[in-house]
């Protein structure tokens, strides 16, 4: 009786397994036949639905007629004293929505305990131009300071030489950093499939709007520059120490390079600090700079203002700059040479 009764009670149990296993086989067919129909929908809406380019690029064109977009347009980071600029993801985003017939899509495909992986990928429809890349998210934040609840998992020193605490992330956190790293991905790909030339062609508007719009009350203009920082954090004297001088004195395309820097720095590609950081390093290596490249720099532009007012050609001028270019380039060559000498090199090694 006894083992009649485990061998039902085995029975049962595995007619629960059996159809918990049959009931997850369904489950995965019926979203991968969802999935492919889905495919299927968007690629016969874009052959009957086709976009039409001159209208697109004109769409886009008039969105880059708004101040509001114009000012978020642009995104700029200063990299070892040379500014790397380009397309925000929001100018990305609206790219795309009125070039029309592009599928974007993100899926996880891998994750534990520690990172997520997670593969963007960009269709056009109609070409069936297809563009992914793979973003790798690691499940932690860096803070300055930890607090008790924190779970700490590390340190490590910043290139600014500041130690900062490396915490798991909480689920805030790992959404706003998935939601970043997947919209930078997002925003590259759909770059490669909108014509390189409507996208240049729109950013030359956003600027011309800009500068039309902050010629009416440049004041004005400012004061909106550093609300928007202030609600971000960085206050005034931040800036003007990133900018090395006083907001009192900012010139028009300095209001330009804030407006790119606040895209930035809102959309976590960088900090106000690494900012800071950079154009004080880009600011010392210049005044470090060697007294025969300083007297170099200054013979040659003494001598280009002197060509300058004197009654000669333009070719005439620039043989003149070209010619004490050279001496100074060769002046530099003997004098290093001399040195490795003095040092018992062999300057021709």
């Amino acid at each position: 009786m006894v083992r009649a009764g485990v061998g039902a009670g085995m029975a049962r149990t595995d007619a629960v397994g059996g159809g918990l296993a049959r009931t997850a086989e369904t489950n995965t067919a019926a979203a991968a036949a969802m999935a492919k129909a889905n495919v299927e929908a968007r690629f016969a809406i874009a052959r009957h639905a086709p976009r039409d380019e001159d209208t697109a690029r004109i769409k886009i064109l008039r969105e880059c007629d708004r101040p509001r977009f114009a000012e978020v347009a642009e995104y700029e980071l200063p990299r070892a004293g040379k500014a790397i600029t380009g397309p925000t993801i929001r100018f990305a985003e609206a790219l795309a929505r009125h070039f029309g017939n592009l599928a974007i899509e993100s899926v996880v495909t891998f994750e534990n305990d520690t990172s997520r992986l997670v593969r963007c990928t960009v269709t056009d429809l109609e070409s069936n131009a297809t563009y992914s890349q793979d973003v790798a998210i690691d499940k932690t934040v860096e803070r300055k300071h930890a607090k008790p609840s924190d779970d700490v998992v590390g340190t490590r020193v910043t290139s600014q030489g500041h130690s900062v605490y490396i915490i798991r992330a909480s689920d805030a956190d790992l959404l706003a950093k998935h939601n970043g790293h997947v919209s930078r991905a997002v925003r590259t790909l759909i770059l490669r499939l909108i014509p390189g030339d409507v996208v240049d062609e729109a950013i030359d508007r956003t600027r011309a709007t800009l500068k039309k719009s902050d010629a009416v009350d440049p004041a004005a203009a400012k004061r909106k520059v550093l609300d928007a920082f202030a609600e971000l954090g960085v206050m005034p004297a931040q800036l003007a120490e990133a900018l090395g001088h006083s907001l009192d004195t900012v010139q028009p395309a300095e209001l330009g390079t804030l407006r790119r820097w606040y895209s930035a720095v809102r959309s976590g590609e960088t900090t106000i600090a690494e900012i800071v950081a950079d154009q004080k390093k880009t600011s010392s290596s210049e005044e470090g700079a060697s007294p025969s490249t300083s007297t170099k720099a200054e013979r040659v532009k003494k001598s280009a203002k002197a060509v300058a007012g004197a009654p000669q050609t333009s070719e005439e001028r620039e043989t003149v700059i070209a010619r004490e270019e050279a001496e100074a380039i060769a002046e530099q060559a003997a004098r290093e040479r001399a040195e490795a000498v003095a040092r018992g090199e062999d300057p021709d090694a």
